[in-house]
């Protein structure tokens, strides 16, 4: 009601706000590609840890082998998690001190 007032223009007749640079579809997917990866080198890795365990091979080559594809599953996954959460910050404009206005 004030705006109209002052302005002489009705609320909903007002531009929108300017948005951020908003969100990436190539981020997301590339996001969504770096969890699939990883759950599937995990999967891996787990049966390779425990193939390897099964034969008695704690502290071999081996084992050392599953761990590193353990390690790097988990990369792949904080990196998928890490970009997810840039673009959905990027979308709907949230940074570490909450939404903008």
């Amino acid at each position: 009601m004030t705006t109209m007032l002052v302005t002489g223009r009705s609320p909903r007749h007002e531009p929108p706000p300017e948005r951020g640079r908003g969100g990436s579809a190539l981020r997301l997917i590339g996001g969504a590609v770096m969890l699939i990866a990883a759950f599937a080198i995990a999967a891996f890795g787990f049966t390779r840890l425990v193939w390897v365990l099964e034969h008695g091979g704690y502290g071999t080559p081996d084992m050392r082998y599953a761990l590193i594809i353990l390690g790097a599953s988990g990369a792949l996954f904080a990196g998928g998690i890490a970009t997810m959460i840039w673009d959905v910050a990027m979308r709907y404009e949230v940074g570490a001190d909450g939404p903008r206005e």
